[in-house]
């Protein structure tokens, strides 16, 4: 079985965030929420979009709006963008 594959199946039950990981901001973001996710860091699963052009498109995401909008998948498969993926992942914050 392929790595990628492998890793969807590991990943099938957690919040899956797409985020750029050689943008500077892009990177800092994600170390901030997974700060803020704490100890429900194990439900959410960081995807880097870098060179994966392929299978964001497979997955149904445009390549190039995976640069300047949040993307995620929740558990169910279904993905999300913008104000929506920002409410699944703050949704992960314990308060």
């Amino acid at each position: 079985m392929p790595a990628t594959d492998k890793n969807a199946q590991v990943a099938a039950d957690k919040l899956i965030v797409y985020y750029d990981g050689v943008c500077p901001k892009c990177i800092r973001d994600r170390e901030n929420y997974e700060k803020l996710v704490g100890s429900k860091s194990d439900s959410v699963c960081w995807f880097d979009i870098t060179d994966q052009e392929d299978q964001l498109k497979n997955l149904g995401i445009d390549p190039q709006k995976a640069l300047s909008e949040l993307h995620v998948r929740d558990s169910s498969g279904r993905i999300v963008s913008e104000l929506d993926a920002y409410i699944l992942l703050l949704n992960k914050i314990p308060l």
